[in-house]
């Protein structure tokens, strides 16, 4: 990470490469952001629909709609959730991006006090703050959220040190509290 001191302002600059691992953790925040625990909900409901449909339709003359039955739907459905997300992810997650595109490879981002500037091989986006949500600081990723389901990912490998990534994560939350 550089840092870049322009008479009084702040310049903060890090440079990175996005790898598809990344991208399939981003894909996976992504999708717990919006929906926080429903889709564990939703799979623990049809859990308990597929147990009492298997009584009600007579599909299992032997089984008995009590409490056994139930924990085994909710147990289906808690067993599902990450088992569905995983194959979700691994099927479907990669084939969205390609390599040198938007997503995947080399990236700079620059932190202003009035913008961020991504830049790529192909591309120069520039962000005001006040479209930065709010940040997730992940074991692998630091995200800036530009919508509930979308921003900017940032491998936490890119930085140096634990500190320069507390460094680069403060001066965004910083700018993204004045707008609130």
């Amino acid at each position: 990470m550089a840092v870049i001191v322009n008479g009084r302002s702040l310049v903060l600059s890090v440079d990175f490469k996005v790898e598809m691992q990344h991208w399939r953790l981003f894909v996976t925040l992504a999708q717990r952001r919006p929906f926080g625990w429903w889709g564990l909900l939703f799979c623990v409901a049809v859990g308990l629909v597929a147990a009492a449909a298997t009584k009600l339709l007579g599909l299992c003359q032997s089984c008995d709609f009590d409490e056994p039955s139930l924990g085994a739907g909710v147990l289906c459905g808690v067993i599902a959730y990450p088992v569905i997300g995983y194959v979700f992810n691994r099927l479907f997650v990669g084939s969205q991006v390609k390599l040198g595109g938007s997503v995947l490879g080399d990236r700079k981002l620059k932190l202003t006090p009035e913008s961020l500037e991504l830049d790529g091989p192909n591309f120069r986006s520039v962000f005001a703050w006040t479209a930065v949500e709010g940040t997730t600081a992940d074991k692998h990723l630091l995200v800036l959220w530009m919508d509930r389901a979308a921003g900017i990912f940032i491998p936490t490998s890119a930085f140096a040190s634990k500190s320069d990534e507390k460094v680069f994560k403060d001066f965004v939350d910083e700018r993204t509290a004045q707008k609130r």
